[in-house]
């Protein structure tokens, strides 16, 4: 890994796919299903505790998920 990598950085297999397929039962037992990119990056922000910054509304409707909703 490039040193300008920090450790805070790297991956921690299986916690993302955990999350993002109990977010992706949560949202289709709703009826609500979200394009499956969104689920792996909207994991992917939560696994990190981060917050993602996106124009796309699908987001809005995934709990758990530390977002905002830019408009044009």
């Amino acid at each position: 890994m490039p040193p300008w990598i920090g450790s805070s950085c790297r991956a921690r297999p299986g916690i993302t796919t955990a999350t993002t397929v109990l977010t992706l039962a949560l949202l289709l037992s709703a009826g609500r299903p979200v394009p499956v990119n969104d689920l792996w990056i909207a994991a992917a922000t939560i696994d990190a505790g981060a917050h993602l910054l996106t124009y796309d509304h699908d987001f809005g409707r995934i709990g758990g998920l530390n977002a905002t909703i830019l408009t044009a």
